[in-house]
């Protein structure tokens, strides 16, 4: 599930589409 996280969690969410 994504989340509105930000900028720089969405790089990290990048990696670990796996969420």
């Amino acid at each position: 599930m994504m989340q509105v996280l930000p900028k720089k969690h969405l790089k990290m969410a990048s990696k670990a589409s796996i969420f």
